[in-house]
């Protein structure tokens, strides 16, 4: 099924497109004159497409002929636009299902392992802040977070207990 010519009646929601190749003018053949400045002037004029390119997997979102409104699938998988195609200047082939799929795994696959890398980064970044805690703690017998003195300095009060109070001796 791939690069199959895709007939304008043929178009349908959710089917999967690409660009197969940018239909030149015909204005550019019947003034030609083989002069490549003109040429490019006519190029100009028309406007290149800042659009999706050849070969990038398209989403078909809506048809109005001779316009095809789809969503681009960029290289993480996900689907950006939307995009306008007109029919008369693109040619417009099926794309097999395997290709978007194949993509979207790819891109599924790439931020799952992200995931896990950031995960990682972090929980390396707490033990080392922690162990920075504890350190500097140790080395400077500071309170603790709360504002409390650490235990060690902390009046014991098992001992205060066990002790008899004080008599009056008056």
């Amino acid at each position: 099924m791939p690069d199959t010519a895709y007939h304008p009646d043929d178009f349908a929601i959710d089917d999967w497109v690409t660009i197969r190749d940018e239909v030149e003018d015909d204005a550019e053949s019947f003034f030609d004159d083989g002069d490549p400045p003109f040429i490019e002037r006519m190029r100009r004029m028309r406007g290149e497409s800042n659009g999706p390119r050849p070969g990038m997997p398209l989403r078909i979102i809506g048809v109005h002929l001779p316009h095809v409104y789809v969503a681009v699938l960029d290289g993480d998988g996900d689907e950006v636009g939307p995009a306008i195609l007109d029919v008369r200047r693109q040619r417009v082939v099926r794309l097999a299902p395997e290709i978007p799929a194949a993509i979207i795994a790819f891109g599924r696959k790439k931020r799952d392992d992200a995931a896990i890398r950031d995960a990682e980064e972090s929980r390396r970044k707490a033990i080392a802040r922690a162990n920075a805690e504890v350190a500097r703690r140790r080395a400077f017998g500071d309170e603790s977070p709360s504002g409390q003195p650490l235990e060690r300095d902390a009046p014991d009060q098992s001992a205060a207990a066990t002790e008899d109070p004080p008599r009056d001796e008056t």
